[in-house]
């Protein structure tokens, strides 16, 4: 199997591999993971339609990356607030 073959596999199964996450930090993190894979050998084999929806999947993945750190960072602060207060 030629190596661009192996790594646009690679990414699909961990594609797959991030949707069986129980934790939803963990799934978007490999799911990010896997969409970086999945643009870089979209588009060495030129195929463009699935290289920008991985790129939409992993702006996404960013976003909401960004958004359960935010709400965890939070949560810390208001128990760590409680538990000395």
């Amino acid at each position: 199997m030629p190596l661009i073959e192996a790594v646009g596999w690679a990414g699909s199964a961990l594609l797959v591999i991030s949707l069986l996450q129980g934790g939803m930090m963990r799934l978007r993190i490999l799911n990010l993971i896997a969409s970086v894979i999945l643009i870089g050998y979209n588009a060495l084999v030129e195929t463009w339609p699935m290289a920008a929806v991985n790129a939409a999947v992993a702006i996404i993945d960013i976003f909401y990356i960004v958004k359960i750190a935010k709400t965890d960072r939070r949560r810390r602060a208001d128990h760590a607030e409680v538990s000395t207060g």
